[in-house]
């Protein structure tokens, strides 16, 4: 993959000071992103705090864990004759997953004197490179469709993640699968089932 900078090397001539700078685009929770999915099994307290104050660092690093977990469990649960697909598999630093695959606090708007969801977290996708068209088709196919769970701090650790589709502003499911993810994230929320250490350095 190219980087921006050393597109920049090639642009012909350039001034001489062109060659002390460099540049960098957007990473995923740009303008070009849409929510694909919703997060069951974690959500914004969890991983925000109680008062949910928004990281993109934290959700970015969610989202290249979802990727990681996503690719061990295509891995371990596919066939062989289908590969986890070959324009995605070569993605292996954080830098190159962030570009397509984050994640972001999404808000559930009800009607009037009718139960409140609260906030859910959600898969969002890049909509400028095709290599995200293929991370949503495998997150469907095997998270959606053969409702497989997600790993996401490995095989060795039984945390797991559950994915569903976005339905859509209208569609009566909508609601219903909403609060059933909070039923399950308030579950997971309360004290008895995790501990919070602070200051931990997350991978490089």
């Amino acid at each position: 993959m190219t980087t921006p900078t050393q597109k920049l090397r090639n642009i012909p001539n350039l001034p001489p000071i062109s060659r002390y700078l460099a540049i960098s685009t957007p990473t995923i929770n740009d303008m070009n992103e849409r929510v694909e999915f919703l997060i069951e099994g974690v959500g914004p307290r969890t991983l925000l705090g109680n008062k949910e104050y928004e990281n993109k660092d934290t959700f970015r690093h969610l989202g290249y864990l979802i990727f990681i977990a996503l690719r061990q469990c295509w891995r371990s649960n596919m066939p062989s004759t289908q590969p986890f697909p070959d324009d995605i598999s070569r993605l292996q630093t954080r830098y190159e997953i962030m570009h397509y695959i984050s994640v972001k606090k999404i808000r559930i708007t009800t009607a009037e004197n009718t139960p409140k969801v609260h906030n859910l977290l959600g898969i969002v996708l890049t909509t400028s490179h095709e290599a995200a068209t293929t991370i949503k088709n495998a997150i469907y196919k095997l998270c959606i469709a053969k409702l497989h769970p997600l790993l996401i701090f490995g095989i060795h650790n039984n945390f797991s993640i559950n994915i569903h589709a976005f339905p859509p502003k209208n569609e009566p499911t909508r609601l219903p699968l909403c609060r059933n993810i909070n039923t399950t994230n308030h579950q997971l929320h309360l004290p008895s089932q995790f501990k919070i250490i602070r200051g931990i350095r997350i991978h490089p």
